[in-house]
């Protein structure tokens, strides 16, 4: 059974175009970041704030950054496009 991720935290930071947040897996909280064009992306051409996108796709950025902190614990992971292309 997957370990669940909760995410929380979050806010915007306009001038690096990203929003960072907290992840908490394994025992563990996690700074992390998801780019606006990851946000846009998931966003499919409405056009809203970074958070709104955020919170609107909570779920399946939660899904993403368990499974990249998974891979690297320890590490600092940016949320990209490529993160999201599939599926």
């Amino acid at each position: 059974m997957a370990e669940n991720c909760t995410i929380y935290g979050e806010r915007e930071e306009a001038v690096e175009d990203r929003v960072v947040f907290i992840a908490k897996f394994a025992g563990n909280e996690n700074a992390c970041m998801i780019s606006r064009s990851a946000l846009d992306l998931l966003a499919k051409g409405n056009a809203t704030s970074m958070l709104n996108i955020f919170d609107a796709n909570r779920a399946r950025i939660a899904e993403v950054a368990r499974k990249r902190l998974a891979m690297n614990l320890g590490i600092m992971p940016m949320l990209t496009v490529y993160d999201f292309q599939s599926g």
